[in-house]
């Protein structure tokens, strides 16, 4: 999904329309989407960033450009617009902010010049206990609040599309298990433990 964001938007007249409703949300440009390289995890961290940073810009580009007249871009923008505004694309979007900050610390200080390998075990190690940490009611009812402000501040019905199953990028499969979903009812305890407390 962010991969198939960053290339319809980053078309030569896509981007502009982008530029545009950045302007308009924001009154200046703020990002640009970023490409999803799975094997940098700082460019996994930079385009969850840009995408959270620039959500309402991006959502009304999308709505714009399912106006378009050219037919595959029409069905294209409709298409991302639908998966975008749907509240467990944004709890999965604020849940991995947190999570890939934590692994692109750990990146950024493995960058240092003449790091050994204890240090990078230490290290290590306290990227799995920040990690593990991570996993409390305190840390979910913050990702929670701030997905329920951001779909109130975009004018997205809680329960839209929430019965899809999401896709989880291969390279982030390791850090969840899967949890069959029969339950109809979307409440914050449905959200914690078939969505955030899937990180393992």
């Amino acid at each position: 999904m962010i991969e198939k964001l960053y290339v319809f938007i980053s078309s030569d007249l896509n981007i502009e329309v982008f530029k545009e409703a950045q302007l308009m949300t924001y009154s200046s440009e703020k990002y640009t989407l970023k490409r999803l390289i799975e094997t940098r995890w700082n460019c996994s961290y930079e385009s969850i960033v840009a995408i959270e940073e620039t959500f309402s810009a991006l959502k009304l580009s999308l709505e714009w450009l399912s106006d378009s007249k050219e037919h595959d871009k029409s069905v294209t923008a409709k298409g991302l617009l639908n998966n975008i505004c749907d509240f467990e694309f944004i709890c999965f979007l604020k849940t991995f902010r947190i999570l890939l900050s934590k692994i692109n610390e750990f990146f950024k200080q493995m960058q240092f010049e003449n790091i050994d390998y204890s240090t990078v075990l230490a290290l290590l190690e306290i990227t799995k206990f920040k990690i593990s940490s991570l996993r409390t009611d305190e840390i979910w009812q913050n990702i929670y609040k701030e997905s329920i402000e951001m779909i109130a501040l975009n004018d997205i019905n809680i329960e839209t599309n929430s019965s899809r199953s999401k896709k989880i990028p291969k390279h982030l499969e390791q850090y969840f298990i899967t949890i069959s979903n029969s339950s109809s009812v979307k409440t914050s305890q449905f959200y914690k433990i078939n969505l955030f407390f899937c990180i393992n």
